[in-house]
């Protein structure tokens, strides 16, 4: 599954997550990435607080699991 940010109205966008879920047990996400489009605007992780923030060269940010 894949997400991405495109903002090109407001390029000091940051937003914390990509994807927002509840832990527990039988929650799993396996090969999720963010990427921003256009190099503006930040996504800091990718699901929650795990993975990095996107870099602004439209590089894919991958979490290959979670959690």
């Amino acid at each position: 599954m894949g997400s991405y940010c495109f903002f090109n109205v407001n390029k000091s966008v940051v937003a914390d997550r990509s994807i927002e879920t509840p832990t527990g047990s039988g929650i799993h996400f396996h090969d999720v990435l963010t990427v921003s489009l256009g190099g503006v605007g930040v996504i800091e992780h990718v699901v929650n607080q795990t993975g990095g923030a996107t870099p602004s060269n439209t590089t894919p940010v991958d979490v290959t699991t979670f959690p």
